[in-house]
């Protein structure tokens, strides 16, 4: 599999963002607060951009129950629901917009050039 070093991290910074928005969590880092204007902002360019099929997967694919932990698979799958249901998308198109929607939100964040 390919390495994506920041994968990881904007991935739950995704997820934060939406436990903060459900109501579960409360931010008490700035770095947290920083996590979740970026992830925001992110959705936001997108949706404003012309991009929105982007912002979609988003929370079709990372946001979906933020407060329960990933299992083995679980993005696999959501990524192929997505796929078939609401993208009209091949998979590999899914995961790829998956990445651009992390690479915005990591340069929002300052972790990439």
């Amino acid at each position: 599999m390919k390495q994506d070093i920041t994968r990881d991290y904007i991935t739950d910074c995704f997820r934060y963002y939406a436990c903060v928005k459900a109501g579960r969590a409360k931010p008490e880092t700035d770095a947290e607060l920083a996590d979740i204007a970026a992830a925001g902002d992110t959705l936001s360019e997108l949706a404003h951009s012309g991009k929105r099929y982007i912002a979609d997967a988003i929370r079709a694919v990372y946001m979906v129950d933020p407060h329960k932990p990933l299992h083995t698979k679980s993005i696999a799958l959501r990524v192929r629901r997505f796929a078939i249901t609401e993208g009209h998308a091949d998979e590999r198109t899914v995961y790829r917009w998956l990445m651009d929607g992390r690479k915005l939100c990591a340069k929002k964040r300052n972790l990439r050039e």
